[in-house]
């Protein structure tokens, strides 16, 4: 789930399950439950939601499972409430710094859907709402 939730706040990837560290391919004993199962488990632990692609992969003859996830604008994400990196292969707990910069990144991409109060039209007081017109 760390993985995911950092592949979420950097650029996406995928996850293997029925694979090692270094890349071998061990197979697994693979069940609809299972998938259901992680499908679960994302959609209450990570927030805000996502919908991955989960599914059963074969690779040198044995079943695998691939989770992959798509890079997104609605960062940050969060694990049981906690922001998680990727960082090479070591997953870390986002530090505040970063979390204010992808929030204020977010905030950014959205500044022409928010109501500029205080505004004046003519010496008018007016409230100006921006939109994709």
């Amino acid at each position: 789930m760390k993985t995911i939730c950092g592949f979420l706040n950097h650029k996406g990837g995928k996850v293997y399950f029925g694979v090692d560290n270094s890349g071998k391919v061990l197979g697994l004993d693979v069940a609809e439950k299972t998938l259901r199962d992680i499908s679960q488990q994302i959609a209450a632990r990570i927030k805000p939601d996502i919908s991955p692609q989960i599914r059963i992969i074969e690779k040198y003859g044995k079943p695998i499972i691939e989770i992959e996830v798509a890079e997104s604008t609605s960062k940050p994400y969060f694990l049981n409430g906690i922001a998680c990196k990727k960082v090479g292969v070591e997953k870390r707990i986002m530090p505040p710094d970063e979390l204010r910069k992808l929030f204020n990144e977010q905030r950014q991409n959205k500044w022409d859907a928010e109501i500029c109060e205080g505004a004046e039209v003519f010496g008018i007081p007016t409230r100006i709402f921006f939109s994709h017109c």
